[in-house]
């Protein structure tokens, strides 16, 4: 693939030209204008100039979104489902509850602060999320970061915050 049919590669050429610094972690900098997956949307990218850019900003958004969600195991990142963001712009389903308090809630569990550092009222030990599922049998809880169970995910949190201020 030449640099003329190959934008991103003539953006790196024109980087280096210029001698505008890359960070070595960015993307430019590791290649990803040779990586398999940048060929494979480009060979299947539609000929038509708009239609092309339609696709092109179409599976940039995707795989944009797709990584929002990789870390390291045990991170809040993690933790954080594709279906829990919106298809769009790739935020988190807790900043679309329109009940502020169960907005609130929700953020508070995806920065790990819910309960505030409350007494559990079942172990008596410090709050934390794993006795969501350890002291009251809740399991799961970040699965219903969805926006199809965000009601359930709602009442789960008021539950639990309910039971802490007992």
């Amino acid at each position: 693939m030449s640099n003329e049919s190959n934008p991103l590669r003539t953006l790196v050429d024109f980087f280096r030209f210029k001698k505008i610094e890359l960070s070595s972690e960015s993307l430019v900098s590791k290649g990803i204008y040779s990586t398999l997956d940048y060929r494979a949307i480009m060979d299947s990218a539609p000929y038509d100039t708009k239609r092309k850019k339609l696709f092109l900003d179409e599976a940039v958004k995707k795989r944009k979104i797709k990584s929002l969600s990789k870390g390291k195991p045990g991170t809040i990142i993690s933790r954080v489902l594709p279906e829990s963001r919106n298809e769009n712009n790739g935020i988190d389903v807790s900043l679309y509850i329109s009940d502020k308090t169960g907005s609130r809630n929700a953020v508070k569990w995806r920065f790990n602060t819910f309960g505030g550092r409350s007494k559990c009222p079942v172990c008596k030990g410090i709050f934390s999320l794993t006795h969501a599922s350890k002291c009251y049998g809740l399991e799961n809880t970040d699965s219903l970061f969805t926006f199809d169970t965000v009601k359930e995910l709602i009442e789960r949190l008021d539950f639990l915050s309910n039971a802490l201020k007992k």
